[in-house]
Order: structure tokens, then C-alpha cells, then sequence
């Protein structure tokens, strides 16, 4: 996992409002608050909506690889045998494929869009007036952009490699039973 997080933090840097002095909060207000904060919720909905997204895709290989293993071990086990070597190249590299996958969800939780009433009630935020708060949510806003991001690339990255893997199956498998026919018409 720490070679995703460097392969991660080199090539996609994102910087989330982590330092606050970094910003002239005078020149910020309400309605400027109000604007900012509402495209991060509308970025943050649609870095929601692709973890929704890969999700469903990644649901779909597992089903097509537990379903065409299924397959695979019933033709292996009653099917022809001369074809063995050709149905555990494919078993093993949905398995691979399978075990790559999942590792998508070994991954951070997804942050949740918006905050809680009782922790938007806290004595803190209840002592400043609401360009505060307003401005308060674009830091969480930002630092749950950022987390979310780097969540769904490495779930895309599990979801292309898992692609890769049973591509290869197949072109590996398919190139394996043209050399045995070619070899098989070169000794006939």
C-alpha cells in the first residue's frame, strides 16, 4: 500500500485548505462563503456519485469472475481433458484478477457529505457568527475532497489492473491454443 500512496501523492497532487493562515478570511464573505461552499458540496456529490459508480463496476467483474470460475471448475472437472492446461490458465488468472479486486475495498472509508447537527451545535461554532461556520465547512469540504479523490483512484487503479489480468487470461489462453493447433498440423 505505500507504493499506491507514493504512486498517488507524486503524480496526483491535490491540496486541501489545510492551513487556514494561508487564506484571507476578511476578504471571504457571506456570500462569497456561500458560493464556495456550495461547488465543494456539488464536487464533493460527484466524487461521491464515481465512488458509486466504481462500485457498481467492480461489483459486476466479481460477479462475472465468480460466475465464469463456477464455469470453468465444472468443465475442468467433467469437461474434456485435453483442454485442461487451456481452463487453468483462465481459473488462474481470475483468481489473480478476483483477489486484485479485492482490494478495492481494503481501502479508507469514503468520507461522508456533509456534518452532523451535533457537531454543527458544538459550543465552538455557536460563539462565531455564521460565516464562520460557513467557512469552517469549506475546510472539511476541501480535506474530504482531497481523501475522496485518492480513494476512488485507487479503487480505479484495483479496477483496471483486475481488467488487465483477465485480459491477459484470455489472450494468453487464446495464443496457447493456437501454437497447439499449429503444432499439432506441423508434426500431422
Amino acid at each position: 500500500m505505500k507504493i499506491l500512496e507514493r504512486f498517488f501523492t507524486k503524480k496526483n497532487q491535490t491540496q486541501a485548505l489545510t492551513n487556514p493562515n494561508e487564506i484571507d478570511w476578511n476578504k471571504i464573505d457571506l456570500e462569497k462563503a456561500n458560493f464556495i461552499l456550495q461547488e465543494g458540496e456539488k464536487l464533493m456529490r460527484t466524487v461521491s456519485a464515481n465512488y458509486d459508480s466504481l462500485d457498481n463496476k467492480s461489483a459486476l467483474i466479481r460477479t462475472f469472475l465468480a460466475t465464469s470460475l463456477t464455469a470453468l471448475f465444472g468443465i475442468l472437472k467433467f469437461g474434456d481433458a485435453s483442454y485442461q492446461w487451456l481452463l487453468i490458465v483462465l481459473i488462474s488468472g481470475f483468481c489473480i484478477a478476483l483477489a486484485i479486486l479485492s482490494l478495492c475495498y481494503k481501502s479508507e472509508r469514503f468520507p461522508t457529505i456533509g456534518t452532523s447537527p451535533e457537531e454543527l451545535l458544538k459550543a465552538k461554532y455557536n460563539s462565531e457568527d455564521l460565516r464562520f461556520l460557513i467557512c469552517g465547512q469549506l475546510q472539511t469540504y476541501s480535506t474530504r475532497i482531497v481523501k475522496a479523490k485518492k480513494i476512488n483512484a485507487t479503487k480505479g487503479l484495483f479496477i483496471n489492473i483486475s481488467l488487465a489480468i483477465i485480459s491477459l487470461s484470455f489472450l494468453l489462453s487464446f495464443f496457447m491454443l493456437i501454437a497447439e493447433r499449429l503444432y499439432r498440423l506441423l508434426i500431422s
